[in-house]
């Protein structure tokens, strides 16, 4: 009895080291295997020291404070300008927090191939925003320049129209276009991170509609209604007319539409459409209505450029998209006006699926990744599809203008050139 009470209650729980005995004897007479056992051991507590050490190491930026982080340094005009004198001061990444949003502003072409192309696996992810960055742009202030716009928003919106949908436009206030504006008008303001407070604080999307400070939840039911019926009626007038002379044009939905398509796929392909129709009627307005602004900023490169068409194509015919190659001037007209001022300053942003470090800064999952030195038509797995048609509308549009009109600002009532100002408050869709 008294042995039993002598007993430890707590000696089951000292580790009995005895038991390895036998693996570390084993060990001891296999090099190989003690030294893959010590190198795994290495490498381990190597990545977690890189780790600790590069957790709290975010690029650098402006000071956060408590809780909003940089909220109400968040310029919501001429943004790409601040990024720049952030960019002047942090380097080529610069970190930002609102209300503990994570947002990564890439300030190099270098850190833009780097991470959104050869990383592409883990920054392709788009953030869960409500709203898009939209631009209302007055490029000309009277009343020439507003017809000189409606003009090109018509052109624009009956080439993208018959080519996603093989449907004739017939005038400006037609439904579908109206339909297309607006959804790409509702989507400016979505996009934009700023423009709504959910996008930093997702769980608010959970509240009430009756609570105050959830007007937005109306806004997106609105914005939903809107959105599924610009992806519905275009597509269903396209399907429905596919074999008659009222959709004779080859477009988008007939290549897809006359496959045997189930309901879900069906539906993919009007969402596809209707993403065609967006990304092609506002970032083609915008780059057109640059191409006139550069023009009567710069009238002697407009001279120059007529020059070049006239030379090369003479006066018989029109240029066309297969004389692209032919017309070098023309063409570096299109690219310079996309590089001064393009549509979409930053892209659309992505999001970083997975945390990660680069160059020894760590980057958080689900930080917004903006590139302010984005190529036009931006990276990797993310880059434009809709590339070509773009480069080949603006050419043929462009090179057909210069060819046959002289851009020159509007007069006014005493016969004075007026020449239109530019704006400073560049945001996204321009």
């Amino acid at each position: 009895m008294e042995d039993e009470e002598d007993e430890d209650p707590f000696q089951h729980l000292i580790p009995n080291f005895d038991s390895y005995d036998s693996e570390i004897a084993i060990l001891k007479n296999n090099d190989e295997a003690l030294d893959r056992l010590i190198g795994t051991l290495k490498d381990a507590l190597s990545s977690e020291l890189q780790l600790r050490e590069t957790r709290k190491h975010y690029p650098p930026g402006p000071p956060r404070r408590p809780f909003i982080g940089n909220a109400l340094q968040m310029p919501s005009l001429v943004d790409w300008r601040k990024f720049m004198e952030w960019a002047a001061q942090f380097g080529e990444i610069t970190y930002l927090e609102a209300l503990g949003q994570p947002i990564v502003v890439l300030n190099s072409s270098r850190v833009c191939l780097d991470l959104l192309v050869k990383r592409s696996g883990n920054y392709s992810d788009r953030p869960h925003m409500l709203g898009a960055r939209k631009l209302a742009l007055d490029l000309i202030q009277n009343d020439g320049g507003e017809n000189l716009q409606a003009n090109i928003k018509l052109s624009v919106g009956a080439l993208v129209m018959r080519a996603v949908y093989g449907y004739d436009v017939a005038s400006s206030s037609d439904e579908f276009l109206s339909l297309g504006f607006q959804l790409m008008e509702n989507l400016g303001r979505a996009f934009k991170p700023e423009s709504f407070l959910v996008n930093f604080i997702p769980q608010l999307k959970h509240m009430p509609e009756w609570i105050p400070g959830s007007g937005f939840l109306q806004v997106v039911k609105k914005y939903k209604a809107q959105l599924e019926e610009t992806t519905s009626k275009p597509f269903l007038w396209s399907k429905s007319n596919m074999t008659s002379n009222l959709s004779y044009h080859p477009n988008l939905c007939m290549n897809a539409i006359s496959k045997t398509l189930t309901d879900a796929e069906e539906k993919r392909v009007a969402l596809a459409a209707a993403n065609a129709l967006g990304g092609g009627l506002e970032t083609n307005l915008s780059s057109l209505l640059m191409f006139f602004l550069a023009m009567i900023l710069n009238p002697s490169i407009q001279q120059r450029a007529q020059e070049e068409i006239d030379r090369v194509i003479g006066h018989e015919k029109l240029p066309e998209v297969a004389d692209t190659a032919a017309l070098p001037y023309v063409r570096s007209i299109i690219t310079e006006t996309l590089r001064w001022c393009p549509a979409l300053p930053f892209g659309i942003a992505r999001a970083a699926s997975a945390d990660d470090i680069y160059e020894g800064q760590f980057i958080p999952k689900g930080s917004f990744m903006a590139a302010v030195n984005d190529i036009v038509f931006g990276f990797g797995r993310r880059m434009c599809p809709g590339m070509y048609f773009s480069q080949g509308a603006l050419f043929a549009i462009v090179s057909t203008v210069l060819a046959t009109c002289n851009i020159l600002p509007a007069l006014d009532s005493n016969g004075k050139e007026i020449m239109p100002q530019t704006l400073s408050t560049y945001n996204a869709v321009v």
